[in-house]
Parts: structure tokens; sequence; C-alpha cells
């Protein structure tokens, strides 16, 4: 579950975070290092979301 801001509403999202590992290219060829980013698959809206930002803040939490 991730929710919005203050300034948005609060409003909760639930879905499935999935870790990913992307290892980009640089403008000269070169690979710049594997990152790790958070995505949020939302089945209700049929929806991914990149939430690592939140995830990083601890916005998002894990429910059993």
């Amino acid at each position: 579950m991730s929710q919005d801001g203050i300034f948005v509403g609060h409003k909760k999202h639930y879905g499935w975070v999935i870790p990913v590992w992307i290892n980009a290219k640089n403008a000269f060829g070169g690979y710049t290092g594997a990152q790790l980013y958070h995505v949020m698959y939302s089945a209700k809206d049929d929806t991914y979301a990149d939430i690592t930002e939140l995830f990083s803040l601890g916005r998002v939490k894990f429910l059993p």
C-alpha cells in the first residue's frame, strides 16, 4: 500500500510492489551500473507506477 501526501488528499493505493534492477547505457555506450527501482502494479486500475522515492521515504507499507 502506498499513500499520497497531505496536499493531494492522502489517497491510499493498493497493489503489488515489484523490485526491479535496471542497468542503463549512458551517452558514451558504457553501462551506468545496476540501480534498484520499486514499481507498484495496481490491478484495480491496471496501471504501473514508479514508487522508488515513496519507498525510500517510508510511505509504502507491506500488508500481510
